[in-house]
């Protein structure tokens, strides 16, 4: 069947699958055995799910009226907690105690948020430097801090926040250029992005540059993540393959080189 979300563990022998369709489908399988154990249905136009440490995942949805954002017990399938609030981003920080959430709704209820997990509260919106933007992704950037990338006109911005600040601490400019999402924060002020041309780019925040670009797959990509133990990018693409991208120690050093290289086919793997 046509389907399209997430997949989160749920303890050793169970996955839950999330619909982002229509009837926001939510179902648990037994690992061997590819068993539905369980489906219930969250609300209609579920989406921006992501799962955190502790056996909770998070979904938005809407339900009438109401748009929210739900924490569930992935074991009981059980919402715990319940946050009134649209999200088609969100991200959890600081040891799965807190998370940010940002909306596309274009009023004032639209910047970043910070929320306490446990009592739901609100503790802080965060300012980007343009308004009537479109967000197109969000990332971890270490245990306390996020990079968000927005479009803004032709152009798409990355801007970096901390917890305990509501500025970015840092802003970068790709002037006439959209990326998709997602994207990764690699090492230090680095982090890749997807472009519409299926490749991937390694960027530097701190100097604003392209370090390289990765060519090779041939249709969209849908995720990126960064595997710190190999220095290696990996991308899943509608193309049906996975890279595995090499990360040259060159660039995990401070370089002030313009020069750009470019990888057609230089990948650790492909499966």
């Amino acid at each position: 069947q046509s389907w399209h979300g997430t997949v989160v563990k749920a303890g050793d022998d169970k996955i839950v699958t999330v619909s982002s369709n229509l009837h926001g489908q939510i179902k648990t399988f037994n690992v061997e055995s590819g068993e539905c154990i369980k489906t219930i249905f969250s609300g209609s136009n579920a989406k921006c799910t992501v799962g955190s440490e502790n056996g909770n995942f998070f979904l938005t949805s809407k339900q009438g009226d109401t748009n929210e954002i739900t924490r569930w017990d992935t074991i009981t399938l059980e919402p715990i907690q319940r946050y009134p609030k649209r999200a088609d981003h969100l991200i959890i920080l600081n040891d799965d105690q807190q998370f940010v959430s940002v909306s596309n709704s274009f009023g004032e209820d639209d910047n970043p948020t910070l929320w306490d997990m446990t009592t739901g509260n609100q503790i802080q919106h965060f300012n980007t430097k343009h308004k009537n933007r479109h967000i197109v992704a969000m990332c971890n950037h270490g245990t306390n801090s996020f990079l968000l990338a927005y479009w803004h006109g032709a152009d798409t911005y990355i801007e970096m926040f901390t917890i305990d600040q509501t500025e970015p601490i840092e802003t970068m400019a790709m002037e006439g250029t959209h990326i998709d999402s997602p994207i990764t924060s690699v090492s230090g002020n680095q982090f890749a992005t997807c472009h519409e041309d299926c490749s991937v780019a390694l960027w530097d925040l701190s100097i604003g540059t392209r370090l390289c670009t990765y060519e090779g797959h041939t249709s969209w990509i849908n995720d990126i993540v960064y595997l710190r133990e190999k220095r290696s990018i990996v991308t899943v693409s509608n193309d049906h393959t996975m890279k595995v991208w090499p990360i040259s120690i060159h660039f995990e050093v401070e370089d002030s080189s313009d020069q750009e290289i470019s990888y057609k086919t230089d990948v650790e793997d492909s499966l």
